[in-house]
């Protein structure tokens, strides 16, 4: 589906910090209303072949400060096309074993032969982890009796050795999303800026909870959002909320402004030390260097030197 790309909002920026931990319950599998059984079309996405009823997420932490984010996900299988929708992909990051996934529940609820909701149970045995690099693996769910009118419904537990592992939340997917929400709860002493990006005519709804040391993000009814050819960057054009780590439990502070930014860059040993290397036996060279007669001869020289 083609979206027209307009200015984005930028929400003032909220710091938070926070003294609690406090976690919330999200709603159950298989749980679905009426309304969402008798769906044959998107209201507000008409073409859609799928979607989602509602993509939601809690983040938390443990007594180890570990992050602990419970995902809950239900999809409705509206055209044949969709059916593989109910081959789901959850990646996660592997490395050192940063992240871990875990209580991994699913059931899909098809219309049987009177058109009456039939539920099944995910088999274990369709559940299979796969390596993807050296960085990422992905575990892979294969829902079964999937066709036109089931309800795809699932949940799983994302573990995170530290906030360090913080992810934007993106509101839109491939299908439209009539509901997608993620609740947040900040780790102690540790702050974190945030923005929402969004095309004016849609609301986002932002809760803060100071007692709790939390803060919500919800939006409604957003068309799906499919690649086109010749784009680039295709997160910049979803909404979203995007999070930065402005201080840490140490009490170091990141990327406050420009200013910090920048001296950031130019202190890190990859980058900005750099320059202060001392290269040996490069004296004679620049004094070559500097006998030609145009910038571009310089850089021809120092590209063969190199």
């Amino acid at each position: 589906m083609k979206v027209g790309i307009r200015k984005l909002f930028l929400l003032p920026i909220f710091m938070l910090g926070v003294s609690s931990v406090f976690s919330q319950q999200i709603g159950a599998i298989g749980d679905f209303t009426q309304a969402e059984w008798d769906m044959k079309v998107c209201s507000f996405d008409p073409e859609a072949a799928a979607v989602y009823l509602n993509y939601e997420a809690v983040t938390d932490y443990d007594e180890e400060y570990r992050m602990i984010t419970t995902y809950h996900v239900r999809l409705k299988i509206l055209k044949d096309k969709a059916i593989s929708a109910g081959d789901v992909i959850i990646p996660f990051y592997h490395k050192d074993d940063f992240e871990i996934i875990t209580g991994i529940e699913g059931v899909s609820i098809s219309p049987d032969g009177s058109g009456n909701p039939q539920l099944n149970l995910i088999d274990k045995k369709s559940i299979y982890t796969q390596k993807e690099n050296e960085l990422y693996s992905t575990i892979r769910l294969a829902f079964p009796a999937v066709k036109a009118g089931t309800i795809i419904d699932y949940k799983f537990v994302s573990t995170k050795k530290h906030y360090g592992g913080l992810e934007n939340w993106v509101f839109q997917q491939e299908y439209p999303v009539a509901r997608s929400k993620y609740y947040l709860v900040i780790l102690t002493n540790i702050e974190f800026s945030y923005s929402v990006m969004k095309q004016p005519q849609y609301k986002a709804d932002v809760k803060t909870f100071p007692e709790k040391g939390a803060i919500s993000f919800e939006m409604k009814n957003l068309p799906g959002f499919l690649d086109e050819a010749y784009m680039d960057a295709r997160k910049d054009y979803l909404h979203r909320v995007n999070f930065q780590l402005s201080r840490d439990r140490n009490g170091k502070k990141y990327m406050q402004d420009w200013d910090h930014l920048a001296q950031e860059f130019w202190a890190d040993r990859d980058f900005g030390k750099q320059l202060e290397e001392k290269i040996p036996d490069t004296r004679s060279f620049i004094l070559e260097l500097n006998k030609e007669s145009s910038p571009v001869s310089k850089m021809v020289s120092i590209y063969h030197h190199l």
